[in-house]
């Protein structure tokens, strides 16, 4: 007999030995360490089989950045399942039940980091984001280190708030951090760890933006691996890279790991043939509440009209709509209809373009067969337009 439903604190254990088994993880459980910053229990589904733990994941809840508005996001992580549980569809039981009661709960949107692209498709995720990664000689960086760096401490949270708040701003799929998220940021010993976050200020002393990287020994070779270098404005950015000149004497490699896609590396001051810059995979979305997103969704300037059908959510049968949008002057609104859609697509689909990952013309290139434009294409071209995204979070 299967159980699905949230966890209680005495079955963390259990769980966290379903994630040491399936993610090859070493831990020792008859040493229990008590960590800093736990998570509520009830964060963790679990599929029970017969009694017994099969299967968990976690549901972190965040908000998310959509085209200048806050919403709830549920991130799903440490998807995990015993080995002799395996193919016996408890993952499947869990988003059963976890994404109906996730709509329930006022939640837009839903992101994971996937093992497999494929597996998560069928739950309605599809690709959002992809990670830039760049590699630069610190002797390339063609930038003196100007205006004023301090290192960054728990005292600092609210500037850093603050510069994170405003460079998320307009930042699809960015996360508004809380009180605790920012202790973990914080949570390292620079002297333990080899791990270092400062933030910069102009010269009239105004923070404009701050960076956090990592020492990393690599073939002989000492790399300054940035996680997270975030700005205010141009002059935020070069400042905070104004920093690897100062320290080029101890780094040969700047790695910027996570560098956003919005910035163009060969706009930084290098030479272009020492810069090498790679793009991966990343994490995947999934709408939750397509009308709501379809109404939070950033609109042209000027009006306009179109009808869109969703298909193919075997989850959230209210997202398996044909839905009415008209919008003029910045405000819009969202029905459900029975007319012919101006386009046509699955709920993978949608994801990709109500968010802004790609654009309809983008989409339209794909081999995906989940898209179909019958009319109104340029607006829809107006409308579903390519967005700036940046995920930072790592869960």
């Amino acid at each position: 007999m299967r159980e699905i439903r949230r966890l209680k604190q005495s079955e963390i254990t259990e769980a966290k030995k379903i994630d040491a088994i399936s993610f090859n993880m070493r831990s020792d459980f008859s040493n229990p360490q008590e960590e800093k910053y736990p998570a509520p229990a009830d964060w963790r589904w679990g599929a029970f089989e017969g009694g017994k733990l099969a299967a968990s994941m976690m549901e972190i809840p965040y908000i998310m950045r959509f085209d200048g508005h806050d919403v709830k996001m549920s991130g799903i992580g440490s998807v995990a399942t015993l080995p002799e549980f395996r193919r016996s569809g408890s993952v499947r039981a869990i988003f059963g039940r976890l994404i109906p009661e996730a709509y329930a709960g006022g939640a837009v949107f839903s992101c994971l980091y996937p093992f497999s692209h494929a597996y998560y498709r069928q739950f309605g995720y599809e690709l959002s984001a992809t990670e830039t990664e760049a590699r630069i000689p610190a002797l390339s960086i063609g930038l003196k280190m100007h205006g004023h760096f301090s290192p960054a401490a728990q005292a600092d949270i609210p500037v850093l708030r603050k510069i994170h708040d405003s460079y998320i701003k307009n930042i699809n799929h960015a996360i508004r951090r809380d009180e605790l998220m920012w202790k973990q940021f914080l949570n390292f010993d620079s002297y333990r760890d080899g791990v270092f976050a400062y933030v910069w200020r102009n010269e009239s002393g105004e923070p404009r933006s701050y960076i956090k990287y990592r020492h990393i020994p690599e073939n002989g070779e000492n790399l300054m691996q940035a996680s997270e270098l975030i700005f205010i404005d141009t002059e935020g950015l070069y400042g905070a890279l104004s920093l690897v000149g100062g320290v080029s004497a101890q780094y040969s490699v700047f790695n910027w790991r996570y560098m956003p896609d919005f910035i163009n590396i060969f706009d930084l001051p290098c030479n272009p043939y020492d810069m090498d810059q790679s793009v991966r995979k990343c994490f995947m979305t999934r709408l939750i509440n397509a009308k709501k997103a379809l109404e939070l969704m950033r609109k042209p300037r000027g009006g306009g009209r179109f009808a869109i059908s969703i298909i193919s959510d075997s989850l959230i049968t209210e997202n398996n709509n044909t839905f009415a949008l008209e919008f003029d002057s910045g405000e819009s609104r969202v029905s459900i209809s029975k007319e012919n859609p101006d386009i046509i697509c699955d709920i993978q689909t949608a994801a990709q373009l109500i968010t802004g990952f790609r654009s309809l013309d983008n989409a339209l290139l794909s081999r995906r067969k989940g898209l179909e434009v019958r009319g109104r294409l340029e607006t829809l071209r107006e409308v579903f337009t390519e967005r700036p995204q940046h995920f930072t979070e790592a869960f």
